[in-house]
């Protein structure tokens, strides 16, 4: 068990809430899924730069991956089942379900979240993520969520309690 791991399932849950209020829950006794796709690249992606909660856009090379996965989940079936598609209200992500949303049939309706985003990195936004005061920070900060320490943040960022209550 990981943080990473508890994370995602707790961005899963706040899809699935975002999801249900804005297509009205499924019908008829069916299970749900939920399909968790990062963001494509964008060029902070591609200098090493910790993007957090700036708002930066996915570049050429991120249109193609978003393109992509949506050309991989029409072949595997998927497309056609989609109900509704939920984001981060940041251009990268959004641009991102905005691709596949697009590829679907049924034109499933969007959700804008805010709470969905990254975790905010407060000072560390905008610097090298393989500087040695970055790894550091990163790698000290982790490993305390790890072992249970949640009040451990990052300069001007937010903490894990904070992220955890955000995106729960």
């Amino acid at each position: 068990f990981f943080w990473r791991d508890h994370c995602l399932a707790a961005m899963a849950a706040k899809c699935f809430g975002a999801l249900s209020l804005c297509c009205g829950g499924r019908e008829g006794g069916r299970q749900s899924r939920i399909y968790l796709i990062r963001h494509g690249e964008t060029v902070w992606n591609a200098d090493r730069r910790i993007q957090g909660q700036l708002d930066i856009d996915i570049n050429d090379t991120g249109m193609k991956q978003a393109q992509g996965v949506a050309n991989a989940l029409d072949q595997l079936g998927i497309l056609r089942k989609i109900d509704a598609v939920a984001s981060s209200d940041l251009q990268r992500a959004s641009r991102t379900a905005d691709i596949i949303a697009a590829a679907c049939e049924r034109s499933p309706p969007r959700k804008l979240d805010p709470q969905l985003r990254e975790i905010g990195y407060g000072k560390l936004q905008g610097s090298q993520s393989d500087s040695e005061q970055s790894k550091l920070l990163q790698q000290s900060t982790f490993e305390a969520w790890i072992n249970g320490d949640l009040s451990k943040g990052f300069p001007e960022g937010e903490t894990g309690a904070e992220f955890f209550e955000r995106i729960v």
